[in-house]
């Protein structure tokens, strides 16, 4: 049995020197910090509970106070866990104060129980009432320990994910190995195998804090850990770890001394061991090199899967997300995302579930550095960014022509990028960007040709459309009728409002005559720069809301002297005057006074009706006459191009096609409509729609 003590010593050794290295190491890091100072505690306690427990079974005078020692130990660590669970790796505020006073009261109550009553340990040495009290009540803040640290384990990313789930089942493990299989051997008396399995417990939860901080830089803490020393520790560990448990299992069957059964099973475990230590030799060379310092990425092999897309590729969309779903494929990460600045706006590609701002980019571009990584990040702005897109890694390249960034999101498994996954990264993403580049030039040249093409196209139309404008209208505009109509129309005026001295009523009507027959062809002129404008696109519109009532009065006014002139009367029909229209002022004016014009034209007697109404959203105008109304067939041509009944003689003015062409195009650009009502002998209405304001 002395070579089992020797084993069970030099097993809890470790668990001490371990634990205790690390209490010392954690609050020397950072001693102000709660979580630190939590973390010392909790790696102390381990040390002194374990050296407490060895103790207790060697320091025979002292044996009953190592015992009492060895069991505040364990409160602590438990209430010590507890506290944490609330802590790390967010400060978690609900609760916390009702778990502080009851853990405060459990450890009173229990303290006093050890020290100052006869329930913990009785008059004969043995466990009392009050530890079989302590088993079961211990598992409270236990149970609460492990759902606060599930809970948050299912709400953290990244590098704190793989730390907590380190800590939640090393200590987990911890607690059914002491609070739950342990007591077993207290109760049975068999103190060698319950501090054999407590050094064990132990032993687990402070590797896995020891792992966590060498491999995944718990509490922000770092230092390196050479392969060899990891193989070496992992192997001195497991295998006196290995050889305790058989041994354990020997001695838990067969406590007395060795008999020849007892030494044949004995030698029988020993030839277990010598044959299985170089299978386990070689399945921790495989942990060591796949677990803990994980496959490396073979550059060569991987650039060579990119280089074929590298090459091929120049179109940038196909470009970008291929690129980013081979590096999804080959990382196994969630997401990556390329964001790059063109022509003064952002690009994403691709677009879905990621969005960043030109402040964002810009910030990301001024800290100057060309990796970021979340987890090393100490501004919370800019960790705040990778937040918002779940993103873990970012490589910034920034050229004379191009700004970009590559954003990566955190790995499937909630692991870390790796170093040589990083320097994959490093080696490839430069490659990635050059090949952009070159994708971006390919792009603008092809965007350049595709201008180009548009530019020379549009000239194209234009110039047929202005040589069709030029035939039709030649003969028209070349004289400048305008001009000298206005002149004109201005010479009458004055001689009219006998400016120029009294006339006979006789001239008077005759030069009243000329002066309308002039306004006429002022409005033909009009009429005839309109269809120029139309065809060649050049009608420009100012909308507005108003009334058109007034409108409507000074279209009626306007033409009223030509209406009588004709024996006819006008009359106007306003319904909802309080309605206002969205429409261009001067178009409405035009196309009411070309659709007057029209039923002057026909009408020998009877009365011409203008107005407007509401009609559901629109306001309906119209203009009525009783003129002699017009075919079916006769219809069917009105609103096409200007020569619609006779196409010989546009100017004839029996002519009504001219007036309705450039009311339905007049109309296009301000949303509305337009319709003829119409039978033979039986007059005309033509009515329009605009939207109400």
């Amino acid at each position: 049995m002395n070579i089992l003590n020797l084993a069970i010593t030099t097993f809890s050794l470790y668990a001490v020197v371990l634990s205790f290295f690390l209490a010392f190491f954690i609050i020397f890091r950072n001693p102000k910090k709660p979580i630190n100072q939590s973390f010392a505690i909790l790696c102390l306690a381990l040390s002194v509970w374990v050296f407490s427990l060895f103790a207790s079974l060697n320091f025979g005078n002292s044996a009953l106070s190592w015992a009492r020692l060895s069991y505040v130990a364990q409160i602590i660590i438990i209430l010590d866990a507890w506290l944490l669970s609330f802590l790390y790796p967010s400060k978690q505020k609900s609760l916390i104060t009702a778990a502080a006073i009851i853990g405060t009261t459990y450890f009173i109550i229990f303290l006093i129980l050890i020290f100052f009553t006869p329930f913990w340990f009785n008059p004969q040495g043995g466990l009392g009432n009050a530890y079989f009290l302590f088993v079961p009540f211990s598992w409270l803040p236990i149970s609460w320990t492990i759902i606060n640290f599930y809970q948050k384990l299912e709400k953290t990313l990244g590098l704190e994910k793989v730390q907590l789930k380190y800590i939640l089942f090393s200590y987990t493990a911890w607690a059914l190995g002491v609070n739950f299989v342990t007591p077993f051997f207290n109760i049975n008396g068999n103190s060698l195998a319950y501090f054999a399995f407590s050094c064990l417990s132990s032993l687990i939860l402070s590797i896995a804090i020891f792992y966590a901080i060498a491999r995944y830089r718990l509490l922000d803490i770092r230092f390196l850990v050479s392969k060899a020393i990891v193989y070496g520790i992992l192997t001195i560990v497991v295998l006196s770890g290995y050889t305790v448990i058989i041994f354990l299992i020997g001695l838990y069957f067969y406590q007395a001394h060795l008999s020849p059964a007892n030494l044949l099973i004995t030698l029988s475990l020993t030839l277990l061991v010598t044959l299985t230590i170089i299978p386990i030799k070689n399945f921790l060379e495989k942990i060591t090199q796949r677990t803990i310092l994980k496959n490396k990425i073979l550059v060569n092999q991987a650039l060579a899967q990119f280089s074929t897309l590298f090459l091929a590729s120049t179109d940038l969309k196909s470009f970008a997300i291929s690129f980013c779903q081979q590096l999804n494929n080959k990382l196994k990460i969630e997401k990556a995302h390329l964001v790059f600045r063109l022509e003064q706006s952002l690009k994403i590609l691709p677009t879905h579930n990621f969005r960043l701002e030109n402040q964002d980019f810009n910030q990301l571009l001024k800290t100057n550095r060309q990796v970021l990584i979340f987890d090393e990040l100490e501004n919370e702005t800019i960790k705040n960014i990778f937040r918002q897109n779940q993103s873990y890694y970012a490589y910034i390249y920034q050229k004379k022509k191009i700004s970009a960034i590559m954003f990566l999101g955190y790995k499937l498994n909630g692991e870390i990028y790796f170093d040589d996954e990083r320097s994959f990264l490093s080696f490839l993403l430069p490659q990635f960007f050059l090949t952009l580049e070159k994708v971006l030039a390919v792009n603008r040249l092809k965007n350049f040709n595709q201008i180009l093409a548009k530019k020379v196209n549009q000239a194209t139309l234009d110039l047929r459309k202005n040589i069709h404008l030029k035939d039709e209208l030649i003969s028209i505009v070349s004289h400048e009728l305008s001009l000298p109509m206005a002149a004109v129309a201005d010479s009458l005026s004055t001689v009219l409002e006998g400016l120029t001295g009294k006339l006979p009523q006789k001239a008077k009507d005759f030069l009243q005559a000329i002066y309308n027959e002039n306004a006429r062809l002022i409005r033909l002129t009009k009429n005839l720069l309109s269809i120029s404008r139309i065809k060649s696109n050049r009608l420009q519109y100012e909308l507005e809301k108003f009334n058109p009532q007034n409108l409507v009065q000074e279209v009626t006014e306007l033409m009223t002297p030509l209406v009588l002139e004709k024996n006819l009367k006008i009359k106007t029909e306003i319904k909802n005057p309080q309605l206002k229209v969205v429409a261009d002022r001067d178009k409405l004016k035009e196309i009411l006074i070309n659709l007057v014009d029209n039923s002057l034209r026909y009408g020998q007697k009877g009365l011409i009706r203008v107005g407007y109404n509401s009609d559901k959203k629109q306001m309906r105008f119209f203009v009525s006459d009783t003129g002699p109304g017009f075919s079916i067939q006769q219809q069917k041509n009105l609103f096409k191009d200007v020569d619609l009944l006779d196409k010989k003689n546009i100017l004839n003015k029996q002519n009504r096609g001219l007036g309705l062409y450039i009311c339905s195009n007049l109309l296009k650009g301000m949303k509305g409509k337009i319709s003829l009502k119409s039978e033979p002998k039986k007059g005309a209405t033509v009515s329009f729609w605009l939207p109400l304001a």
